[in-house]
């Protein structure tokens, strides 16, 4: 549950990496991350908008505290798996392929609620549909909340903002915003009535 030196390597490059090219990274709001057994963002589900660029992730590991849960992240298994070094990298970051032939929601539902239960904190991009202006996001699908729901796990919105246009100079930022509290965990939220919970 908690970051290893992986983690925290990483997240120096990174803004390291953000001083090279002069992106002015502000992050806010980390100090609204809830708490678990005393560490910071323990057993909550992360939903980031937007999702622009290839960038976004890596400004949440930048921005997340290094004495924060460790971030765990569901990603599109084609993506995820289809270079050597990603195959070798992306488990080292706890990234869990989601992949069409590996078990459907209540699969993913199922690990989401162990990882929580075991502190910690699952990443997840929630929004869905074609590209959309600078200034709106995509649709945003109820995923989220029917992993939430399942787990009983608290929700932490955050907004990455200026990943529409990475040039050098560019003004970035990480927003973490007030904590969903989901109420009682749901046994199947898969199910009419906890689709409309998680509606």
């Amino acid at each position: 549950m908690r970051q290893g030196c992986f983690e925290r390597f990483l997240r120096r490059v990174i803004r390291a990496w953000c001083r090279v090219v002069d992106w002015r990274l502000t992050i806010n709001g980390v100090e609204r991350l809830p708490a678990r057994d005393g560490l910071s963002g323990s057993g909550c589900v992360v939903a980031v908008a937007p999702h622009r660029a290839w960038v976004e992730p890596f400004l949440l590991v930048a921005a997340w505290p290094a004495d924060a849960a460790r971030l765990v992240w569901l990603a599109d298994g084609r993506t995820a798996t289809r270079s050597w070094w990603r195959r070798r990298l992306l488990p080292r970051l706890g990234v869990i392929p989601i992949a069409s032939a590996a078990g459907g929601p209540r699969a993913y539902a199922a690990q989401v609620a162990l990882a929580t239960r075991h502190g910690c904190a699952v990443v997840v991009f929630p929004e869905v549909g074609p590209p959309s202006a600078p200034d709106r996001t995509r649709t945003i699908s109820a995923g989220f909340a029917y992993l939430a729901l399942q787990a009983g796990a608290p929700v932490v919105p955050v907004v990455v903002a200026g990943t529409h246009r990475l040039v050098r100079g560019s003004a970035l930022s990480v927003d973490v915003c007030a904590t969903i509290a989901p109420g009682d965990p749901v046994a199947d939220p898969f199910t009419p009535r906890g689709s409309a919970r998680a509606h």
